[in-house]
């Protein structure tokens, strides 16, 4: 069975999402280094950088921020990384670069 082109991107964009949401730092940034939509979004509005940030994955959620991901994202409950955040520190890191980027 043959996939078209746009299948593979989306099977792609899944694993970003996947790869955020178990703390694969390696994954994302490869996967980022192909040129994947930072930005992408699951069925409930998740972006990589929401699951990170829930999942409390430090690494990655820098990792998605330098890779210029949207920050005031939310998901379909009106919820944003920095609302979901799994710890302190992610939060701080979050607010942080929302600070940086609202400066210009």
């Amino acid at each position: 069975m043959h996939l078209d082109k746009s299948a593979d991107l989306l099977v792609d964009e899944d694993l970003l999402l996947l790869a955020a949401r178990k703390g694969h730092l390696v994954s994302v940034h490869e996967l980022i280094e192909e040129g994947m939509n930072v930005n992408v979004s699951d069925d409930t509005g998740r972006t990589p950088l929401i699951h990170a940030a829930e999942k409390g994955h430090v690494e990655v959620v820098r990792e998605l921020l330098e890779a210029g991901a949207d920050i005031w994202s939310l998901t379909r409950n009106g919820m944003t990384a920095d609302i979901l955040a799994a710890s302190e520190e992610v939060r701080q890191i979050l607010r942080e670069a929302m600070a940086a980027r609202s400066k210009g």
